[in-house]
């Protein structure tokens, strides 16, 4: 047999030090949870289990300490984690729930989310209602319609903010707001507007 270990092999941790220097590199990439990190150490290291590489009782103590090492070093931080995707999410118009349950399902510790909420409401104060305000930007929603359409697709418009996790009072209060001077087609004239549309 070939002494020489292929790429595969290599990319696999022997010892702590190397699953650490592993755990870098990824959350370097794809900043995330502790929980996650551990699933991805789990799975990294359960590759050199049955590579031969080291021991299931081994693999699993240096992915409990390389996730402590971690977050000691604040490489690992589920409250920042938390409180960054929760502004993001809140950015592209998800509804309070769908962000809680996205926090939920990457592992963050229920009052690391509540916390998050929290940081959200003093932040924006009804996270609700700019959130749906915000979808309704992205997607020219109510008042950020053509002026033209806006009547003849409020039943759409109130079923897209509903589909997004939005309760019917959040949807009709910002689908029937007034335009204002955000709305892209406050500035146009009709023939803009027909010109926009295609």
């Amino acid at each position: 047999m070939d002494a020489t270990p292929n790429r595969r092999q290599r990319r696999l941790p022997a010892s702590e030090d190397a699953l650490a220097e592993l755990a870098v590199a990824y959350l370097e990439r794809f900043p995330t949870t502790a929980a996650r990190a551990a699933l991805y150490l789990g799975r990294k290291t359960g590759e050199a289990v049955a590579e031969g590489l080291c021991s299931p009782s081994d693999a699993q103590a240096w992915v409990v300490a390389v996730v402590q090492r971690m977050k000691r070093a604040r490489v690992l931080d589920d409250r920042r984690w938390a409180e960054s995707r929760a502004r993001v999410l809140h950015r592209r118009g998800r509804a309070l729930r769908v962000i809680r349950r996205d926090l939920v399902t990457h592992g963050v510790e229920p009052e690391l989310v509540e916390g998050a909420l929290d940081a959200l409401a003093e932040e924006h104060g009804d996270v609700e209602l700019s959130a749906a305000r915000a979808l309704a930007r992205r997607r020219r929603l109510g008042p950020f319609a053509q002026p033209h359409q806006r009547a003849e697709l409020r039943e759409r418009h109130l079923a897209v903010l509903a589909r997004a996790g939005f309760s019917f009072t959040v949807a009709r209060r910002v689908i029937d707001e007034p335009a204002d001077d955000a709305s892209p087609w406050t500035s146009l004239t009709p023939r803009d507007e027909s010109q926009a549309a295609t």
